[in-house]
């Protein structure tokens, strides 16, 4: 009877060993997700082996663990990697950023909130309207950060794209996200 305990007690330990493992680690990113789905409202394909972090208000991903720990810690972003920080449209007004479903508006208004210099120009062989610009001198900003606004399904959406390279794997992997962009639910 001691040892059918033992077994009970040992397979329920490793029946709670991934709740535990899950628990104590950090809430940061999680590899190999596929699509990120924002609310059950939107979602986009994210690239293979990506990290994600959606337990934060403004929710990231990150092609990296260096990537993420430039959106949570400040850290500068390291040659080849890619961060990209998401402004959900629900969470706009906490900014003070009215939200619109045009992407040249929204963009201008995320552009002032941000400071800094600003020239939107178009994102070219991007799917559906798009622009973005670096945010040169914006204290609001990580270093090399850009901003990409876009249309799909009738919605805008917005990111903070921070990297060394925006015009060549970055721009790419920005167009993938457009390209694959869903609306599943009513955006604000």
């Amino acid at each position: 009877m001691k040892a059918l305990r033992i077994l009970a007690a040992g397979i329920a330990l490793a029946l709670a060993a991934p709740h535990f493992a899950a628990a104590q680690a950090p809430a940061a990113a999680t590899p190999e997700i596929q699509n990120f789905i924002y609310k059950g409202k939107w979602g986009f394909r994210l690239p293979d082996g990506w990290l994600v972090n959606a337990e934060l208000s403004f929710p990231y991903i990150a092609s990296s663990p260096t990537a993420a720990a430039t959106m949570e810690q400040g850290l500068r972003i390291q040659p080849g990697d890619i961060a990209i920080g998401i402004f959900p449209q629900d969470l706009m007004p906490a900014l003070g950023i009215t939200y619109t479903a045009s992407a040249g508006e929204l963009a201008a208004a995320l552009a002032a909130w941000l400071g800094g210099e600003i020239d939107l120009v178009p994102l070219e062989g991007a799917a559906g309207p798009a622009v973005w610009t670096s945010l040169v001198g914006s204290a609001a900003v990580a270093e090399n950060a850009h901003l990409v606004v876009y249309e799909s399904g009738g919605a805008a959406f917005a990111m903070l794209v921070v990297t060394l390279d925006f015009e060549g794997t970055a721009a790419e992997i920005v167009r993938g996200i457009i390209a694959s962009t869903v609306v599943l639910g009513a955006i604000p």
